[in-house]
């Protein structure tokens, strides 16, 4: 069965596309077929964290014209389909956001990711309308947590399912909020802390996933783990030598 999970947020600058990027990354790594849509049309990163520097067709042109979906879907080598949206404003021109259903409707994939806009806008709430499922992602801090309390009410509201919080860029500040204080706060339940890591940032500006990158790292776990809890399905086996002598291996770039 087909599962379509916002990845959203209130804050901007949470890490949003990088956990829709890296998560994707591990459902195809666990060898499940995932599409990300880029709903984030006004401020689109989506494509530049998976190297599409250029762009012939876009999820701009799908919500414009009857072209096939497969068309504007760009394929990496681990098999994740990325659909991104125009790096240009002018691209916003004409554009027909009631078309998202149906472009979901004929992408032919078992998890299929919307990179949601940050805020409370018309571009969050196509992801949150067009979504079963909602993966909240926050920094542990109080300023973050609010928004996505604000994020929360209209889900609720829309009946959405929710997957759980991902808590990104745990050990950044020395002012955090705990696990236990997070959820009483929101009322989610945390699936996932995402340690701080500056990989993470090395791995967006050369356009790849940090799991390709170093992929026993702590945070690549991670968001492994997220998609083994959400998938059901085992994540890969470590093995001995790389347990014991990975800490001294340096990732290739």
């Amino acid at each position: 069965m087909k599962r379509v999970i916002g990845i959203v947020s209130g804050k901007g600058g949470v890490g949003k596309t990088t956990i829709a990027f890296n998560l994707g990354y591990a459902f195809s790594k666990l060898g499940i077929k995932t599409t990300i849509l880029d709903l984030n049309l006004t401020t689109s990163h989506l494509g530049l964290y998976a190297g599409l520097s250029h762009l012939s067709l876009t999820l701009n042109d799908l919500m414009r014209e009857d072209i096939p979906v497969l068309e504007a879907t760009y394929k990496l080598p681990i098999g994740l389909n990325i659909i991104p949206a125009s790096y240009s404003l002018e691209d916003l021109v004409g554009i027909n956001q009631e078309k998202i259903s149906e472009i979901i409707e004929k992408i032919d994939s078992e998890i299929i990711l919307l990179d949601s806009a940050p805020s409370l806008g018309k571009e969050s709430l196509l992801t949150i309308r067009n979504s079963n499922y909602l993966l909240y992602v926050a920094m542990p801090n109080i300023v973050s947590l609010l928004d996505i309390v604000r994020v929360k009410k209209i889900a609720d509201e829309l009946e959405k399912e929710s997957l759980g919080i991902i808590v990104n860029m745990r050990g950044k500040s020395k002012h955090e909020l705990g696990n236990d204080e997070i959820e009483s706060l929101t009322g989610l339940r945390v699936i996932q802390e995402i340690p701080f890591d500056d990989l993470i940032e090395r791995a967006n500006q050369i356009g790849k996933s940090i799991i390709e990158i170093d992929p026993y790292s702590k945070t690549s776990l991670s968001f492994l783990e997220i998609a083994s809890k959400i998938s059901g399905i085992e994540m890969p086996k470590i093995s001995f030598w790389y347990r014991v002598f990975g800490r001294f291996l340096k990732p290739k770039f």
